[in-house]
This record gives C-alpha cells, sequence and structure tokens, in this order.
C-alpha cells in the first residue's frame, strides 16, 4: 500500500508541475537537459542563457500568458545581463492539445521576436487534435505593434499551421502588423516560410482591423542586407483594413503563393488604399524577382466564396499592386480577383484590378489571371458616388502618377468579365480594361478575354 501510495502521489505532483507550467523544453548536448516554464519568456530566456543547448524541443501543454516580449536570440549570443551564451543548432515548437499563446503586450512590441534566431519551426499542427493560437491582444497602432516579428538576420524559420492574431492598426507607412518581417544587419531575415497558417484579427468591430496582416520592411543600403528568399503560401489572410501582404523597401525574392485574402464581415469605411498585396520596392538590385502566383482575392470563405466581400472606401482600390525595379522580371500569374462589392468617392483615375506603377513585369505570361466571372455578370461591383467623373481598370499602368519608369510589361492570357458599375451621377465613373495614361516602355498585350461568351 505504501509503494502505491508513492507511486499516486508522484504521478499527481507531476501532473500538478505540468498544468502550472504549460512550456515544456526538452534538448540533448552531451546530456539531457529538461525543464518546464510558466510561458515563452522564460523559457526563451533559459535558452539565451545557454542552459538549454543543440536541438531543442518545446511542447506546448496548456495554455501560455505572456507579460512581456518572448525574445529568442541568435545561437552564440552573450546575454549583456547574465553572461550566459546560447547555442543551440535548431528549435521546435508545437503544441500537445489546442492551446493559444496570448498577452497584451505593451504598444510597439512583438509578442513573439526571433531576433536574429535561425532553424526555428513553430508548428501548430492544426491536425484536429493539437492545435496552436498566438495572439497579441493589444489594439494599437503605435509602430512596432505586432503578434510575431523577424529582425537582424532571422533566417531558415518556418511558420506552419499555427493560427496567429492581432489588432495592429497602424497606417500601411507604419511599421508593425499581425506579422511584421523588420531590418536585417548583415545579411537580412531570409528564407522564412509562412504556410498553412490562418493570419486574422482578434475579435473585435471591424474598426479595429489590422491595416496588414504581413508587413515586410527590410534593410535598403544594399541587396545582401535585404530581407529575401521569403515565401507566403497557403495562408488565410482574413480581416484586414489596407493590406493582407503589404512589402515595402528592402525586400526581395518574395513568393506569395496559394493563399485566400477575403474578410468575413464588411469592412469599415477607410481613407486607406485598399490593396490586398501591395508591393512597393523600384530599387535597382533589390526590389525585383517578386512573385504573386495563384492566390484567391475576394468574398468571405476560401476560393472567393461566400458573400461578397463589402469594400466601402474613401480612397483608391488597386487589389494587386507592384511598383518594382526593371532590373530582373516580377511576375503575377493565375490569381483570381472575384466575389467583391466596392464603393468610393475618390475621384482618382488610379482604381485598377491590377495596378503596375512601374518595372518589369509579366502578367498572365505563365498562367493568365482571372478577374471576375463569366457566368455571373455582377460579380464584381462598383459604386462610384462623387459628381466628379473618374473610371475603373481591370488592368492600370502608372495612371497619372509622376514619371513612372517601366522596362517591358505582358499582360497575356488574363479574363475580365463579369463588371458592373454604379453611378450615383451623370458624370460617374467609366470601366477601362486597360489603362496605360501617363506610362511610358514596352507594353506586349495579347491572348486575353473580355467580357463572357456565356452571358447575353
Amino acid at each position: 500500500m505504501k509503494k502505491i501510495f508513492t507511486f499516486l502521489f508522484s504521478s499527481c505532483l507531476c501532473f500538478c508541475l505540468s498544468a502550472q507550467n504549460p512550456v515544456a523544453i526538452l534538448s540533448a548536448a552531451g546530456g539531457a537537459t529538461s525543464a518546464s516554464y510558466a510561458n515563452l519568456k522564460t523559457a526563451f530566456d533559459s535558452i539565451n542563457n545557454g542552459y538549454h543547448t543543440g536541438s531543442i524541443t518545446i511542447q506546448i501543454t496548456g495554455n501560455v500568458t505572456e507579460t512581456a516580449t518572448a525574445k529568442l536570440d541568435s545561437s552564440g549570443k552573450t546575454n549583456i545581463n547574465s553572461s550566459g551564451t546560447s547555442n543551440y543548432t535548431d528549435i521546435l515548437i508545437y503544441p500537445i492539445g489546442k492551446w493559444t499563446i496570448s498577452g497584451a503586450i505593451a504598444a510597439g512590441s512583438p509578442l513573439i521576436d526571433l531576433n536574429g534566431s535561425d532553424n526555428v519551426t513553430i508548428n501548430g499542427l492544426n491536425n484536429g487534435t493539437d492545435s496552436l493560437i498566438i495572439t497579441n491582444t493589444t489594439i494599437a497602432s503605435t509602430s512596432g505593434t505586432c503578434t510575431i516579428r523577424y529582425i537582424n538576420d532571422a533566417s531558415s524559420n518556418k511558420l506552419i499551421n499555427t493560427t496567429i492574431l492581432g489588432n495592429a492598426t497602424m497606417t500601411t507607412t507604419t511599421n508593425g502588423g499581425t506579422i511584421y518581417f523588420a531590418t536585417g544587419v548583415s545579411t537580412g531575415n531570409d528564407n522564412n516560410v509562412i504556410s498553412k497558417c490562418i493570419v486574422r484579427n482578434n475579435p473585435s468591430t471591424a474598426a479595429n482591423f489590422p491595416g496588414k496582416q504581413i508587413y515586410l520592411n527590410g534593410t535598403t543600403t544594399n541587396s545582401l542586407v535585404a530581407n529575401s528568399g521569403i515565401l507566403i503560401d497557403s495562408c488565410y489572410l482574413v480581416n484586414f483594413k489596407s493590406n493582407g501582404v503589404y512589402s515595402n523597401t528592402g525586400v526581395r525574392d518574395l513568393t506569395i503563393s496559394n493563399n485566400h485574402l477575403f474578410s468575413t464581415i464588411a469592412l469599415a469605411s477607410s481613407a486607406v488604399v485598399f490593396a490586398p498585396i501591395w508591393i512597393s520596392n523600384s530599387t535597382a538590385g533589390i526590389g525585383e524577382n517578386f512573385s504573386v502566383y495563384k492566390n484567391y482575392i475576394g468574398g468571405s470563405e476560401p476560393y472567393c466564396g461566400g458573400a461578397k466581400m463589402v469594400i466601402p472606401l474613401t480612397s483608391v482600390f488597386q487589389t494587386i499592386y507592384l511598383n518594382v525595379a526593371t532590373t530582373a522580371t516580377s511576375h503575377i500569374n493565375g490569381n483570381v480577383i472575384a466575389n467583391m462589392a466596392i464603393s468610393t468617392t475618390s475621384s482618382t483615375v488610379n482604381h485598377s484590378f491590377i495596378f503596375i506603377n512601374g518595372g518589369k513585369v509579366n502578367c498572365g505570361s505563365t498562367l493568365g489571371n482571372k478577374i471576375g466571372s463569366l457566368t455571373d455578370t455582377a460579380d464584381l461591383t462598383m459604386t462610384y458616388t462623387s459628381a466628379s467623373a473618374t473610371n475603373f481598370n481591370a488592368f492600370g499602368a502608372a495612371g497619372a502618377t509622376t514619371s513612372p519608369v517601366f522596362d517591358t510589361l505582358r499582360f497575356e492570357n488574363n479574363i475580365f468579365a463579369g463588371f458592373k458599375i454604379y453611378n450615383t451621377n451623370t458624370t460617374g465613373a467609366s470601366l477601362r480594361i486597360f489603362d496605360p495614361t501617363g506610362a511610358t516602355g514596352i507594353f506586349i498585350i495579347r491572348n486575353n478575354t473580355i467580357g463572357s461568351p456565356y452571358v447575353p
């Protein structure tokens, strides 16, 4: 009886410790080192101090509350406070059960900060049994606010099968977003992967939607320090004010592919440019080799399904926007833009579903883009309420912008159909399929389908 009692007491003690400390670390380097922590910050602090080394596994076994940023330093960095030095080869973080890592982190800070750290994989699994949500519950427009940040050459990291939530409400030109790729030091934040993730707002009103779900703004000093080789693939980017992905200066070799960008409720009226995919970097030798491939934009469900994506604006819509360099070709292929209800009071001439502001771009050359529907005459509706004349473009090249720089723009194999415009004034808006007003360069336009042969 005594042995049985001891066994039961020990089991109970282990269970209690596990319940109190939901972050468990397993590592091996020479000898095994294991421990459990109250949150991810204290676990990362221990790794930064060199207590856990080698190949490290972190299991999330319960809900985790963070009260300050969980910062993971690069391997080999000495902690100035403890004099300990981190020493790891790779880190894997995954849940056992359905859990949330959350915190109301100070405005201007990330919840998780990958500070030069390499070879870190966060796998939320999301297999029906084990899943992970990471959420910064702070609603703030302060620069730097985000849920996960990559900075100081954080490279070769993977964020997969995870739900990431945030309400970083800053404007498009302010640093931050739900996920934020920041500046590098010597190599850039390179070869990172975000795949099969759900990136969306915390539960809140549309007024508090994130301005940008994924924001990239790297170092512009030279191409070696720019962020490069980043892949954003097969994600749901949901409920944003302006951008699902916003790539600013200091970024090159970026691939945005197979993602679904949609809104589950009507957006709040906004004065910012609505551009679900926005790439703006025309610096020679840096702003090049972008690929926007097979994304679905619109609707309230994946594949542009469900109810229409409702977008009320006092500004411009440019669903896919590129302003890139002429030194290497960027590509827009196989994307679907559909199931939207757009309204605006802006009299700009730059309203476009695909808008190229400059650069060397192939649009549809490998696989044509589809804008609208071949069977629904009102798949894309545009309501214009200003008394001034304007136009809506299926495809725009520079519009009225000043001195755009183009090399060659190929516009091939695309489909445009299913538009309907509602004007509230007689001067109103017109529809243009291709508008190169103010643009100079070589334009190759061929094999495009305008309108539907199936709908009278």
